[in-house]
């Protein structure tokens, strides 16, 4: 990691941030030249880890994964230039945040930290209010994933996270499983010899091939509309 100085041309991506929507750029300007909104250099392989704040991709290619346990990390997301990292946790309060960002790619970010937003929802309270529907936006959004997994049954589980696995991977195929089968039978509330019959029977319907914790999509549109659970009965 380097602090490297921010350019003009980085300001046009910055404004574009929903924290912004109808703030004056003025305002916008003071937020992008505070001396708590720096940029850095990372180059590959390196790890921001809990950034306090909200973190924009400026370039290069990055990747989050969410710690679980001690020595696991599941994968989430892609990010790549304009997107936002650690809006969620900007502002939490007691432990560290769960996730990390990698560079996949080296690159630069704009870390904006705490006191640099507190300043910003002083100065223009429309800003405070983009950030509280943002987040009330996830809150909603998340609520209903979860009442969506919570009503599916074991197969409904794994076949939708092997599809968010796949998504996220952006449509590439195999794809490395990010924790072991125990851990992610934990994850999916099943046991593991019922994770391995249902992982078997995809299998058998030619929907995916699994090598170890590696998995190849051969029909990865079919995960959703097939339900193992019939196969086994």
């Amino acid at each position: 990691m380097e602090p490297i100085s921010k350019e003009e041309k980085d300001f046009s991506l910055f404004s574009k941030v929903f924290l912004f929507d109808r703030v004056d750029d003025k305002i916008v300007k003071n937020c992008f030249y505070d001396d708590a909104c720096r940029c850095f250099h990372y180059g590959s392989g390196e790890l921001i880890h809990d950034p306090k704040g909200i973190v924009l991709v400026l370039s290069g290619e990055w990747k989050a994964f969410r710690r679980i346990g001690k020595d696991t990390k599941l994968f989430l997301k892609r990010f790549q230039s304009g997107d936002l990292f650690g809006v969620g946790a900007a502002f939490r309060i007691g432990e560290e945040a769960p996730s990390d960002l990698y560079s996949d790619k080296a690159g630069h970010l704009l870390q904006m930290q705490r006191d640099c937003l507190q300043r910003l929802f002083c100065a223009e309270p429309k800003s405070a209010e983009n950030y509280i529907t943002y987040l009330s936006d996830r809150v909603t959004h998340l609520t209903g994933r979860l009442a969506d997994c919570s009503s599916r049954t074991g197969e409904g589980r794994l076949s939708a996270w092997l599809l968010s696995l796949y998504i996220r991977a952006g449509h590439t195929s195999p794809v490395q499983l990010p924790c072991s089968l125990t851990e992610l039978s934990e994850v999916l509330n099943i046991s593991r010899a019922t994770l391995y019959r249902y992982l078997d029977v995809l299998e058998e319907n030619k929907i995916i091939h699994r090598i170890g914790r590696t998995i190849y999509f051969l029909k990865a549109e079919k995960l959703l509309e097939f339900s193992p659970a019939s196969e086994l009965n």
